[in-house]
Formats: C-alpha cells, sequence, structure tokens
C-alpha cells in the first residue's frame, strides 16, 4: 500500500468513527470469511459435466455473454469436424448451431442479450440470443483487432455495438443493423478500447492512454477531441475503480502493463482532489499479468511468468499460470482475504490441470469465474477462497556413499558427492511439481554458483511427514561439483520454490542458510590380494566380484579411493609329514583355519615381501 499522509488519514478516521457511532454510516467492508466459500475446491471442467460430456475441446475458442457459453472449434485443414456450440451457464442442454468447421477469430467474440457477435473478414455479424441458426449482418467490416464491444455506458449506448479495426473505430446499431457513416480515427496503434460507466470511451493508442466523450462519436470522422488520461502505453484498460476507504482514495480506470496492474489514482491533499498514475499490483513473481474481468466486487485475472520473449513469436509461456482475484473494495477495521490478490486457482491444485500458459481469458458470469486450462475451458465459484500452502524444509543429508540426516559420517574431498534434500507440506493441498535450489559459497562467503536438481521438481502430499530417504524421488536430488569438495570447507544453502510460484504466506521455514560442511582430504585405501590354498574353487583377482567388493568399499567408505594390487604366491597351512623336510604346505580347512591364515597374512605384512605405492607404502594394507 502507498504511504498516506497522517493528517489526512487521522482526519477521515475521526469522520468514520464520528458517523459509526451516530448510527449514519455503513461501512462498505469485505464480506465475512463465512460468506466465501468454506474450502479450496479445483475448478469444474466442464467437460466433465453430463450436459457437455464429449463436447468441448481442450482447443476450443469461446465467449461469455447473454447467460450463455459460447464455444467453438475450427481444426486443422482436411481433419474433418469442427462446430459452433451454445451452452446455457445455469444449465440445460447444449445446442450445436453450426456442424463444421467455424474458423473466426474467438478472441473478438462477444454475447449478450441480444446475441453473439463475431467478424468473418468481410462483415460483422449476429447469432441471435432467440434464433442462433440466424445469421444478421451488422455492418461491412475487415476483421475486428480487438474484442467487440457490448452493453457498456448509457442506455443508449448500450443500443449500439462497437469495434476496432485500422486503428478506427466504428459502431452500429443492434436494432436496426445499421453502421454509423463516420468511423472514429483512434491513432497509431490504437488497442483495448473500453465503452465505461461513465461519459467518456477509453483507449490506447500513440503510445498513451487517451478518453474522449461518447457523444462526440454521433458526429464521429476525427470529430472527437481526445484527452491524455496517462502517458504510457498498457493493455487490458478495464472499467473497475479501485477504493481504499481510509484514504478516500480510489484507482479508475485500471489497466495492465507487463507484470503490474496500473492505474488512474485519484486522491485528496491539502490543494483539493489530484490524480496520477500509480502501479496498483505488481506480481511478486514477475509474472505477467493477463485480461482483466471484474464482477464489480473482486477482479480477476491469469498471470504466468514468461519464459522466454523475442523473436517472430514474441513470448512464451509456461504452464505454471494462476488465477488470481482481487478485492476491489478495501476493508475497512479487519483484513480481508483478497485485501491483496490471491490466487483461487493454480497448476495441479487439486487436480491434474495446468492453467494455459499465456495469460489468457477471463470471464465473470453467474458467480462463477470461466478461464482456459489444459483440461479445456473450466470454472470456479467467484467466491472461491484463497489457495495457500507451508511448504516446508523437512532436513537434508550431504552422502558420499552412506549418511544420516545428522551428517556424522566424515566427509572425503575429490569424491563424487549428493545431496539431498526434502520438503514438506505443513498446510494446503497436495504441492505438485516445487522447485528446489542449492546455492554454494567457500569458507569466506564468496559464491561458488546455483545448482538446480538432477531429478527436477517434487511433488509433495499434503504432510507428508518424515523424509522418504527410501525412494530416488523422495527428495531433490544435487551433484556437487569437484571443484566444490576439494576446497576444504563450503557453506550450502537450499532453498525450496526460489522463485514464489507458490503462495507461502511463511517462507522463512523454505530452506536452511549457509550450514558448513567441510571435506578431509584422506589417503586411499590399499588392497593386497594374496592367494589362499583351500579345498574350495580358487579365487582371481581379475574376477568381478572382486572389482564389485572394491567399488562397494569405495563406495561406502569415508575414503577417497581403492588402490589394489595382488600377489601371485599364495599362504598355505604348515603341516607335518613323514619325509625330508618333515613338513608341507597344504590347503586351510575353512572355517577351522581361519585364525592360521590371520597370523600367516599378519607375518607377511610385517616382512613385507610385496610392493605397493608410496602412498599405501606408510599404510597398512
Amino acid at each position: 500500500m502507498r504511504a498516506r499522509d497522517r493528517v489526512a488519514r487521522l482526519a477521515t478516521l475521526l469522520v468514520y468513527l464520528t458517523a459509526l457511532l451516530a448510527g449514519t454510516a455503513q461501512l462498505a467492508t469485505q464480506p465475512p470469511a463465512s460468506a466465501l466459500a468454506a474450502d479450496p475446491a479445483p475448478p469444474q471442467f466442464l467437460r466433465d459435466l453430463p450436459d457437455l460430456a464429449g463436447l468441448i475441446s481442450a482447443n476450443d475458442g469461446w465467449t461469455v455473454g447473454g447467460g450463455y457459453l459460447y464455444w467453438a472449434n475450427c481444426p486443422p485443414v482436411d481433419s474433418g469436424g469442427g462446430y459452433l456450440r451454445r451452452w446455457p451457464l445455469r444449465g440445460g442442454l447444449a445446442v450445436t448451431i453450426v456442424n463444421g468447421k467455424f474458423c473466426t477469430n474467438t478472441t473478438t467474440w462477444a454475447a449478450d442479450e441480444s446475441g453473439l457477435y463475431y467478424g468473418d473478414g468481410a462483415s460483422i455479424l449476429r447469432r441471435p440470443a432467440s434464433n442462433p441458426f440466424t445469421v444478421e449482418t451488422i455492418a461491412a467490416s475487415t476483421m475486428p483487432t480487438s474484442r467487440i464491444i457490448l452493453n457498456n455506458g448509457t442506455t443508449i449506448w448500450r443500443d449500439y455495438i462497437f469495434w476496432l479495426a485500422n486503428n478506427t473505430l466504428y459502431s452500429a446499431h443492434k436494432l436496426f443493423l445499421r453502421q454509423l457513416a463516420a468511423p472514429e480515427p483512434l491513432g497509431a496503434n490504437a488497442h483495448s478500447v473500453l465503452f465505461a460507466n461513465d461519459n467518456y470511451f477509453y483507449w490506447f493508442a500513440d503510445g498513451v492512454l487517451y478518453r474522449a466523450l461518447k457523444p462526440c462519436l454521433g458526429f464521429g470522422g476525427g470529430a472527437c477531441s481526445k484527452e491524455v488520461v496517462a502517458g504510457e502505453n498498457g493493455d487490458n484498460v478495464t472499467a473497475a475503480t479501485l477504493t481504499e476507504t481510509l484514504s478516500s482514495s480510489s484507482t479508475y480506470p485500471l489497466w495492465t502493463s507487463g507484470t503490474t496492474i496500473r492505474g488512474n489514482w485519484c486522491r485528496f491533499n491539502n490543494t483539493g482532489r489530484v490524480c496520477s498514475t500509480s502501479t496498483s499490483y505488481s506480481s511478486p513473481q514477475n509474472n505477467t499479468v493477463g485480461g482483466l474481468a471484474t464482477d464489480g466486487q473482486f477482479l480477476f485475472w491469469i498471470e504466468n511468468r514468461a519464459d522466454l520473449c523475442g523473436g517472430v513469436f514474441g513470448c512464451s509461456f509456461g504452464d505454471s499460470g494462476q488465477l488470481m482475484k482481487w478485492s476491489l473494495r478495501q476493508s475497512v477495521f479487519r483484513p480481508g482475504p483478497f485485501d491483496t490478490p490471491q490466487q483461487i486457482a493454480c497448476k495441479q491444485c487439486f487436480a491434474n490441470y495446468a492453467i494455459r500458459g499465456i495469460p489468457g481469458g477471463v470471464a465473470v458470469a453467474d458467480g462463477w469465474s470461466y478461464f482456459d486450462t489444459t483440461n479445456g475451458i473450466s470454472r470456479i465459484r467467484a467466491d472461491a477462497p484463497p489457495i495457500s500452502w507451508d511448504l516446508a524444509f523437512n532436513g537434508w543429508e550431504i552422502t558420499q556413499g552412506i549418511q544420516s540426516l545428522t551428517n556424522d559420517v566424515p566427509l572425503v574431498a575429490n569424491k563424487p558427492t549428493y545431496v539431498r534434500a526434502y520438503g514438506n507440506t505443513l498446510s494446503g493441498p497436495g504441492a505438485n511439481n516445487v522447485e528446489a535450489i542449492l546455492l554454494g559459497r567457500d569458507s569466506s562467503g564468496v559464491s561458488l554458483g546455483l545448482l538446480r536438481s538432477l531429478n527436477g521438481v517434487q511433488t509433495f502430499a499434503a504432510n507428508n511427514g518424515v523424509p522418504k530417504r527410501d525412494t530416488t524421488n523422495g527428495g531433490w536430488l544435487f551433484q556437487l561439483p569437484e571443484a566444490w569438495t576439494n576446497i576444504g570447507a563450503i557453506k550450502l544453502t537450499l532453498q525450496i520454490d526460489p522463485r514464489g510460484v507458490w503462495s507461502d504466506p511463511n517462507r522463512a521455514n523454505n530452506g536452511i542458510a549457509n550450514q558448513s560442511f567441510s571435506f578431509a582430504r584422506k589417503a586411499p585405501v590399499c588392497i593386497v590380494a594374496i592367494p589362499v590354498r583351500s579345498h574350495g574353487p580358487v579365487a582371481n583377482y581379475n574376477s568381478p566380484n572382486f572389482y564389485f567388493a572394491s567399488d562397494l568399499l569405495k563406495r561406502l567408505w569415508p575414503i577417497s579411493d581403492v588402490w589394489l594390487y595382488h600377489q601371485d604366491n599364495d599362504i598355505a597351512e604348515l603341516q607335518a609329514r613323514f619325509g625330508i623336510p618333515p613338513w608341507e604346505y597344504g590347503p586351510y580347512e575353512i572355517p577351522d583355519d581361519t585364525w592360521k591364515m590371520i597370523i600367516s597374512l599378519t607375518a607377511r605384512d610385517l616382512f613385507r615381501t610385496y610392493a605397493v605405492g608410496p602412498t599405501c607404502g606408510t599404510m597398512r594394507p
């Protein structure tokens, strides 16, 4: 929230208190929590409704208006199929209006009680609500470059439709199906025209936000006097007013600009009422904000991160979109759940779906918010509560083969080292596809870099309890570079959900910072293979089993390496005989002669009758 003039705020508060005591003021507050839906729930995928089973595709274009959902499909050339359909929002049978390809730009569609309006590249057409099988030509026009405008403004202007093409605003009468004679040029790169519920219409052109009086369109043809509302470009200008009661300020209209929602902020100061452009909301995840929709009480939009921008195709987006909701009237004396924007639907929230990558269309009608998902057109109650989680660090182990959660097994330099990190969801639904990163620093605090997990994002059930060490994907797995493990001591920091994708008010427990680990330099362990004469099969140091055993030793022990040597002369049991000499060497009886074998090996080691490397020469094998 913006900083306020304390004196003005105190004066305003005293006025409200006086009115409250006198019983004359009705304070507008956020509805009590009990008025909201009790618990978060997944969206309702329209394809799953009995009335719509098999009738909706994931690639359908759509619009909502006049109590109906209209949607269409235009499959690729020579693939067959396609349709235009309509369904009453309060339930009932869906009607197939066109049983074939219906290839129009659905982003320009609009609908109200009079019917569905769209362009076909040559005309503006209408499918009347009373008989959608007929087609009425409203006016000759090229394809609109933004959504056709309906039912905004005064009663007089409700009788007209408006559309933008070639940087010019066109209009036609709904009843008489007649285009006005003098289209109004709006300026260069005109877009996002709004007919608001006041005396003005608004639009972006020439890199600024303009407004002009509606009655001027009766003359048109350049007769409208343009006034600059904001000296900046934007998109999705919307007839919504954000009211902050205690400060007696309001922001109108609202529009989007990249990762922010901006508006014309008006308030009172010691010189009177002043207005200026201001940022009302900035995405904490640095997500791009899409088109805005409102039911008069709340503002809804889709936001998502632009992964890559530039080139011919513009920006590409991931599939981690969020449906956001924000109260347009801020609470007075007690906080409301949507005084700050909160997500009410998101990727994998309670169900297997994702919100479509590009921050796209949202519509609000009849108590529902409609939007696109990977499961097709979907909706969620407009009174849905916020969704939040408490993601938490749940332990880690830095392992070179064997380790505990207390990390009490010594670490050795120059040895493959892995970090297994575990997370938990202390509250909220299951968290799917949660990211984690590992940051390294040397003992003096200089950064060694950032690591992403080898096994990607991880999924956690709600309150999944103790770390799942028995499964590879029980947590995030990182491999430390060799340069990190041969410098002695390092500091590791783990961050869960580093980009803030999840709505998590308590981010203090989302990781662990600057924990120190030391890597000691250790000499290799030397193994000398000495044949043992016995009644069993002769062991061979070239056997694969021998190398498997040495590799297992290397992985399990806190050692840097295993060096292998062998002797060709075996050890054997000294035993008496008749003859000269009166002794001989024979096989050991295992396990009875184990102690004799140990004595023989110890004696050979004491006399050092074999050669080893210089490092091993100072050690006992």
